[in-house]
């Protein structure tokens, strides 16, 4: 799931993503960076899917929210573990894989969960890896060794 470590330097979001309900998932279309379709905001995501995007992979970046993960039920059979996503993280969502995004404390009840905030790109299955290469290359990220099988092929070189 985890590709590329990248800057965040610089990157607000939008003011209203902070006063977002916590119960509630939310998006935003204003002052998009990099080329990002939405701003995305969330206390946590249990374990979900979203069918209405077939043919889209999501690439998402942290940008806020120090103590999440993020995992998938593909990822989980080969790891075992979710991923930590500290600010700077660029990392996949398969919306046909149940998959999650959150604060493991939290969870547990030990602490309470802070908001987590990220850009999202919609990237068209059919060309996923090289709209994803493009995207790391303009946020000078860094690739990250990738262990989820699915994606390792996007490695450049």
């Amino acid at each position: 799931m985890l590709i590329a470590k990248c800057s965040v330097r610089g990157l607000r979001a939008p003011a209203r993503l902070h006063a977002v309900a916590s119960h509630i998932i939310d998006t935003d279309t204003d002052d998009l960076p990099a080329g990002a379709d939405a701003w995305i905001t969330c206390v946590q995501a249990l374990p979900h899917m979203d069918p209405v995007w077939p043919g889209k992979l999501f690439l998402t970046l942290t940008v806020e929210g120090d103590d999440y993960v993020a995992g998938d039920a593909a990822y989980l059979q080969q790891s075992f573990e979710s991923t930590p996503v500290p600010p700077g993280s660029l990392f996949i969502v398969d919306p046909l894989t149940p998959h999650w995004l959150l604060d493991p404390d939290s969870v547990y009840g030990t602490e309470q969960a802070s908001r987590w905030i990220g850009l999202q790109w919609e990237l068209p299955r059919s060309q996923a890896a090289e709209r994803c290469a493009e995207i790391v290359h303009r946020l000078k990220g860094r690739w990250q060794k990738i262990y989820d099988e699915r994606y390792r092929a996007w490695l450049p070189g």
